[in-house]
């Protein structure tokens, strides 16, 4: 079941809410290294961005909130500890860049972010249930964003 015409209008809205929201807080960092811990979330987002990517496979990549008409459920690798490692990947990041050069304004930007994907999943989540049904099964031993501690084995 493919979304309406005011789902995917709203999808297309929100990536590029995204993508904005992303390009300020890269944009507006500091062209030095980072300290430490800023370096250490930014390393850790890349990391897990291009670990995410590598199992998902650039056929699967999409940035609005519903799996493209191909698309399979993809439950290894960090998918098989957080249901949207991609979006982690960029919350990690983007909150290294932020800590790299903070202002209250960059926060705000980064809280947004925050919101802007959890309205996203949102819309990505539901989606996902009406073509998967081993989605609500996934959803039980996985994490949203960050691993729920509460990994169970998936039912046969």
């Amino acid at each position: 079941m493919q979304p309406s015409a005011s789902g995917r209008i709203r999808g297309r809205v929100l990536a590029g809410f995204q993508a904005g929201l992303l390009a300020w807080m890269i944009l507006g960092s500091r062209p030095r290294w980072p300290d430490a811990p800023a370096a250490a979330l930014l390393l850790a987002g890349i990391g897990l961005g291009f670990w995410s990517l590598a199992v998902m496979g650039l056929r699967q990549l999409t940035i609005w909130p519903e799996p493209r008409a191909d698309a399979v459920l993809v439950t290894h690798g960090p998918y098989a500890f957080v249901r949207h490692p991609m979006y982690s990947a960029a919350l990690l990041a983007s909150l290294g860049m932020l800590l790299h050069t903070f202002s209250l304004s960059r926060a705000a930007g980064w809280a947004a972010l925050l919101a802007v994907l959890l309205v996203k999943i949102r819309m990505e989540e539901a989606a996902l249930r009406r073509r998967f049904s081993a989605y609500e099964d996934y959803i039980r031993r996985t994490g949203l964003l960050w691993p729920s501690g509460r990994r169970t084995p998936p039912t046969p």
